[in-house]
């Protein structure tokens, strides 16, 4: 799954949303998180995103209506409990931004 955003445009949108084996977000633009969503909130370390589990479903659709795809979601996500990667209190996922290169963004 790749959150997809553009701070150019303030848009998000979520990618690859059948692909559940990872999870990564694309900036386009400055990184700069004045206007994210809500639900989706800057790390403060320019690295990394969180992202609420229930946003993530909800911004997936129209596979978040599939019992399939939310058993593998769920599975995604107790991987990233696992991994220290997911806060149980909260709800969030922790995301890493992957790079965009200059030609790609």
């Amino acid at each position: 799954m790749l959150v997809a955003l553009d701070s150019n445009t303030s848009t998000v949108v979520i990618e690859e949303a059948e692909t559940l084996n990872k999870l990564s977000a694309r900036v386009v633009g400055p990184h700069r998180f004045d206007w994210l969503p809500a639900g989706l909130v800057a790390d403060g370390d320019g690295e990394h995103l969180w992202a609420s589990t229930i946003w993530l479903k909800e911004m997936a659709t129209p596979r978040r209506d599939s019992e399939i795809w939310a058993a593998d979601f769920e599975a995604m996500v107790s991987y990233a409990m696992r991994k220290g990667w997911a806060n149980p209190d909260t709800g969030m996922v922790r995301i890493h931004i992957e790079p965009v290169s200059a030609a790609n963004g």
